[in-house]
């Protein structure tokens, strides 16, 4: 598992799906976040799928992001059993 921090989230909050059209009032207005915490599995890949996760979790489409892996969760083998996990 990681902990991916996704910032500089531009939201579509407009009608017509152009950028040009942005208006930060309006995503003040409608309370959406300029940065979302999520946890994914490893698997996850933020170039295609960071604002997938965002218009699931938010309602609304993005123009654009960053983010960046700011945790990662390593499994340790327990040796004695041989097993891994918890």
């Amino acid at each position: 598992m990681r902990k991916i921090r996704i910032f500089d989230i531009k939201w579509d909050t407009t009608d017509t799906g152009n950028e040009s059209d942005y208006s930060e009032a309006e995503v003040k207005k409608l309370g959406l976040p300029s940065e979302f915490t999520v946890e994914v599995d490893d698997d996850f890949d933020p170039e295609n799928e960071c604002s997938d996760i965002l218009s699931d979790e938010l309602g609304f489409c993005v123009f654009r992001c960053s983010w960046e892996v700011i945790a990662q969760t390593v499994v340790i083998p327990d040796l004695e059993s041989g097993q891994f996990g918890d």
